[in-house]
């Protein structure tokens, strides 16, 4: 599991706070280095006082730049992209991260902190979800949920681009050709990315 580092003002929206609390002691339950710092008094809001405690468990926790792991859970394309992959398309059922209405059925809820996990639960259900694995030479495992479309770029170190690049999305292949690198792709994706350590040469995108 990846280390986690999370700064939270104990005055922020509620809902939000209290499931910050139980993602943190899930996570630490199953034995994840997460760091929580709660700050009393305080709501949604910057927290320049605490960047240094922050920026130097960052130093003791870097993380490869190209993971053969990774996972995205969002309500907004914006925030769809993780390392080598991106979500690039989502399905209908995909609700704003913060909607006007929720629709939750059933019967009403006992207290507001049943209310608070029913919208919870509700916003989970409605987010797209995309956790992608590079297995062997060329094969991309994929788990997605709500996702139309993925992007997956392609470093020329971990795939070999003489051969057939494949993908198995929920247990189906998805795709499996020839694919050519290109200046292009790798000029765009240094100009976005301004990273050196990825370099991509080849990009593609699985429906």
């Amino acid at each position: 599991v990846l280390p986690a580092y999370q700064i939270e003002g104990a005055l922020d929206d509620p809902p939000l706070v209290a499931s910050m609390r139980e993602a943190v002691k899930a996570l630490q339950a199953k034995g994840a280095d997460v760091t929580y710092v709660e700050l009393p008094g305080r709501g949604h809001a910057a927290y320049p006082d605490q960047y240094p405690g922050a920026l130097a468990w960052m130093a003791n926790h870097a993380r490869g730049p190209l993971p053969r792991k990774t996972f995205c859970r969002c309500h907004d394309l914006k925030y769809g992209r993780r390392a080598w992959t991106a979500i690039t398309i989502f399905d209908d059922q995909v609700v704003p991260e913060n909607p006007k209405k929720l629709s939750l059925k059933g019967k009403p809820p006992d207290s507001k902190e049943q209310l608070d996990r029913d919208k919870r639960q509700y916003m989970l259900a409605r987010s797209a979800l995309l956790d992608v694995e590079l297995g062997g030479v060329n094969q991309v495992k994929a788990k997605a949920q709500h996702v139309r479309e993925f992007a997956v770029y392609l470093d020329a170190d971990r795939f070999d681009l003489s051969k057939p690049v494949k993908v198995v999305v929920n247990g189906r292949k998805a795709f499996e050709v020839m694919v050519e690198s290109s200046v292009e792709t790798l000029m765009r994706a240094f100009a976005r990315d301004l990273d050196r350590r990825r370099l991509f040469v080849a990009e593609i995108h699985v429906k």
